[in-house]
């Protein structure tokens, strides 16, 4: 990434963007130096009023601290993969001894069936008076706000776990455990998305900064759907992690040649 003075981005915005993806691809390590306001100046070209409003940005965002008499600090966030070979659960994936996930329920009300819940769940218009928990929160993974998640689930299944602490528990486990099968896959979706109002406010991020968009439907044994879900994860504290195997197909020298 450089600096282009011919689009229309202000500069600071530019070096903002090509100091942030230099942390968060580790070219700057955790706890390291960055350059010199100086340094910075001369390596772009761009004036120190520039470059102190770039690392104030980035400074409001975590990735570095700025220290007295010592210099910038890179703070590289501890990001978490989303391995979308795993049927784990947000809790229990990101749940470790140095790593503690809580949430803050945001909204819970029941709402009535509509084409886009009947198609996920695999209902049919005949139960088109179906209803449904809605469920909304913001997840915090070492007290930082990282995600946004709503969760939909058939009325009988969420009145159940409305009984249990929200703030804390696991939603695949507390599913598990009230319809009495194993979760086995998730079909899901990451779109690059924007930070919208909401998202500023609730992630704490800048206007127009990179997330993930999520949405995905959980499916127990028999592939019944038992949860469909939407959610918005901070794009500075997850990273996608795709697995893709490679398949060889073998000639099968038994096939008939008609």
């Amino acid at each position: 990434m450089t600096i282009d003075r011919e689009i229309p981005i202000p500069l600071y915005r530019q070096v903002e963007s090509v100091l942030r993806e230099k942390i968060l691809m580790g070219e700057f390590q955790n706890g390291t130096l960055l350059p010199s306001e100086t340094q910075l100046c001369d390596l772009y070209n761009v004036s120190r009023i520039t470059v102190r409003q770039a690392l104030d940005e980035l400074t409001r965002d975590g990735l570095i601290s700025r220290v007295q008499g010592k210099g910038t600090i890179v703070r590289n966030p501890d990001r978490k993969p989303f391995n979308v070979t795993s049927t784990t659960g947000f809790k229990r994936s990101t749940s470790n001894e140095t790593t503690k996930v809580h949430s803050e329920i945001l909204s819970i009300d029941t709402i009535a069936s509509d084409s886009t819940l009947l198609e996920a769940f695999h209902l049919s218009s005949v139960t088109r008076d179906s209803s449904f928990v809605r469920i909304r929160r913001l997840r915090y993974v070492n007290d930082i706000p990282s995600v946004i998640l709503t969760s939909f689930v058939r009325k009988e299944v969420g009145e159940k776990m409305l009984e249990y602490d929200l703030t804390t528990a696991s939603f695949y486990e507390l599913i598990e455990s009230i319809v009495g099968l194993k979760i086995i896959c998730n079909k899901c979706i990451f779109i690059p998305v924007t930070a919208t109002p909401e998202l500023c406010t609730l992630l704490k991020v800048r206007p127009g900064s990179a997330h993930f968009y999520y949405r995905g439907i959980s499916y127990v044994e028999g592939d019944i759907p038992v949860e469909l879900a939407t959610g918005y994860y901070h794009g500075d504290k997850f990273e996608l992690i795709v697995t893709i195997p490679h398949i060889r197909l073998v000639k099968n020298e038994n096939t008939d040649r008609r």
